[in-house]
């Protein structure tokens, strides 16, 4: 028997605009056609008065001639059209507004990197999906370098787009330095990427313990779990110059401490000292640093730099770094 439904929500039924006695009746009727008002009564299990009302809803939609009912899809699929194109429309217009607002967030975003930083930290917490938009809107306006902790892995269904991504940024000339934990090893297809990404020019290394999840764009931005043990509660984008100088000299240490994830083979690449001066000036330092770093003179470091760019073929050092990665020396 048919009942009135009473479920919550737009349903198939509420899009046709049938609902309550009247489309109770019109199937009973489909079924019967010519079935009388008191069989109908008695079929839908409502009063005779509810079936006359209900006919006479029919009636006037032109679903019924009589007790005798119209072929449904004449009268009722010019409505569903009407429907789709409201969704289209509304689909439209959501798709446009979203537009306009990833436009209005890197407004902000540039009117930020421009400013004295009173913004200092961002807190995103709505969703994933909403701290991934922030994320990818950074990633976009980006020029020099991306370094990143992932002491996890990638989930197999988010590597192919960030496949893409990465890639996207070495066309730019941007640089790339992935730290990830000994976690990604028991992972055959993340371990591919990270092979396939690192052979591009991602420099891929491993640590035994990362401390925490991390991202950092253009050494101007930080951006870290708020909560390290449950990525869902959302992100802080760190803006402060402190605060992300104190996330580059952590990134720096684990980085010098981390070994390559994919190492060269024998006899090939750079020797240590080679390897560890080119290091050193692609991280940006000044010749004095380094020199310190390494215990030797600025005049040597300027000598050995001009050999290796040499032997890379590079015209800067930052090409250096990317070149030396991208044969698998570093």
């Amino acid at each position: 028997m048919d009942s009135v439904p009473d479920d919550e929500g737009v349903g198939p039924r509420d899009l046709l605009g049938l609902a309550g006695p009247a489309a109770a009746v019109y199937r009973a009727l489909l079924r019967r056609p010519g079935t009388d008002v008191g069989a109908l009564a008695a079929l839908v299990g409502v009063s005779q008065d509810a079936v006359q009302d209900g006919l006479a809803e029919l009636a006037g939609r032109g679903l019924v001639d009589g007790l005798v009912p119209v072929r449904p899809d004449t009268v009722l699929e010019p409505a569903l059209v009407a429907v789709e194109r409201e969704i289209a429309t509304s689909r439209t217009a959501v798709t446009a507004a979203r537009r306009e607002l990833g436009e209005l967030v890197e407004l902000y975003a540039g009117g930020v990197a421009r400013s004295d930083r009173t913004v200092e930290v961002e807190r995103i917490d709505s969703s994933l999906e909403a701290v991934q938009r922030r994320i990818d809107e950074l990633v976009m306006s980006m020029s020099s370098e991306l370094l990143a902790i992932n002491p996890s892995y990638t989930p197999e269904h988010l590597i192919e787009e960030e496949a893409e991504q990465s890639r996207a940024l070495l066309a730019r000339g941007v640089r790339l330095r992935t730290l990830l934990g000994p976690r990604v090893r028991d992972h055959p297809a993340r371990l591919e990427h990270a092979r396939a990404m690192d052979a591009a020019g991602d420099e891929h290394r491993l640590h035994p313990d990362p401390p925490l999840r991390l991202l950092l764009l253009d050494r101007r931005v930080a951006v870290v779990p708020v909560d390290p043990q449950n990525s869902a509660d959302g992100a802080l984008f760190v803006w402060s110059t402190t605060l992300v100088g104190s996330f580059l000299t952590l990134y720096e240490s684990l980085w010098a401490q981390a070994e390559p994830l994919f190492r060269p083979p024998p006899g090939d690449g750079l020797a240590p000292r080679e390897a560890r001066l080119l290091e050193l000036l692609a991280a940006g330092l000044k010749d004095e640093t380094v020199a310190r770093h390494l215990g030797v003179s600025v005049r040597t470091v300027r000598r050995e730099s001009a050999a290796l760019l040499d032997r890379l073929g590079a015209g800067t050092r930052f090409q250096a770094g990317v070149e030396a990665a991208r044969r698998g020396w570093l």
